[in-house]
């Protein structure tokens, strides 16, 4: 439970991030590319181990 605190607020935190870098920059630009890359990456991360969660689980 820990964790998955700790990944939703991580994601919390690059979702910030990413609105913060949008909305002074181009949508295209390479912040906005790589925050978003960073909020991607963070939320398959939490997907992938809320499925060995529950498969643990079972």
């Amino acid at each position: 439970m820990v964790n998955e605190k700790r990944q939703k607020e991580s994601i919390e935190q690059f979702r910030q991030q990413l609105h913060d870098v949008a909305s002074r920059s181009s949508f295209l630009s390479p912040e906005v590319i790589k925050a978003s890359k960073m909020l991607d990456r963070a939320l398959n991360e939490y997907e992938e181990s809320k499925k060995k969660r529950t498969v643990n689980a079972n």
